[in-house]
């Protein structure tokens, strides 16, 4: 019914109050219907895409896949993107996750970003334990990319320049991980539907629209099929 109103606003030439659509997706959520939860959250986010309608969506989305640590880091790149991380209990668990998965960069700039908001306290033992061991890694992880670029490129698979790319990705050299993302689909052995994410993510950071788009639809899994219509969202607001 809500879906109905929706559209007959916007056959009138009129945009549907945002509580319409958060409604709609409270709703479907309550009753555990996972169509209807997409569909509704893709239109809330096409109609207002603020950053507590991104938490809102990513959070629900999140909890209803039941994500792994790859996963969810790509969701929480993507909250970082519409600037939907608030708090500490955000910033920590991103930097975390990201620390476990052997990225310090990543880790480092989320860290550095939640302090400049006011999220967290550098001085918080937690936060500065964290500070210390990425502190402690960065340069080293970042003069030997160069060298992990040469091995991606001799390797027999996709596996090295995968790794090599996320690196990339997470010190926001975005061109350098696009290319190879792309590397590590042509070489194989990976997981195509996670390299096609980041490629979109990577190429929409860079500018290429186009490219990060044919990516993001070349995704054919649970469950980032949905999330990749996420990131084409983000991608089309951004532009």
């Amino acid at each position: 019914t809500i879906g109905k109103a929706i559209a007959a606003k916007a056959a009138a030439g009129e945009k549907a109050d945002e509580s319409w659509y958060r409604r709609a997706l409270a709703i479907a959520f309550d009753k555990s219907m996972a169509p209807e939860v997409a569909a509704s959250s893709e239109a809330l986010l096409g109609a207002y895409p603020s950053a507590t309608n991104w938490r809102d969506v990513l959070i629900i989305y999140r909890e209803g896949a039941k994500v792994d640590d790859q996963t969810n880091l790509d969701v929480m790149r993507l909250m970082r993107a519409n600037g939907a991380l608030t708090g500490e209990r955000d910033y920590v668990e991103y930097a975390q996750t990201a620390i476990l998965g052997g990225f310090p960069g990543e880790a480092k700039g989320v860290l550095d970003e939640g302090i400049a908001k006011g999220a967290l306290q550098a001085s918080t033992p937690a936060v500065k334990e964290m500070l210390d061991s990425v502190n402690s890694k960065v340069s080293s992880d970042k003069a030997s990319l160069a060298g992990l670029e040469k091995e991606s490129a001799a390797a027999r698979n996709g596996r090295a320049a995968m790794g090599t790319a996320d690196a990339y990705l997470g010190y926001g050299e975005y061109a350098k991980a696009a290319a190879l993302y792309k590397l590590a689909l042509e070489k194989g052995d990976v997981d195509a539907d996670a390299a096609n994410l980041r490629l979109g993510f990577a190429l929409a950071k860079s500018g290429d629209r186009s490219g990060a788009d044919a990516a993001f639809a070349a995704i054919r899994s649970a469950p980032r099929t949905q999330l990749a219509k996420y990131y084409t969202i983000w991608a089309d607001s951004a532009a």
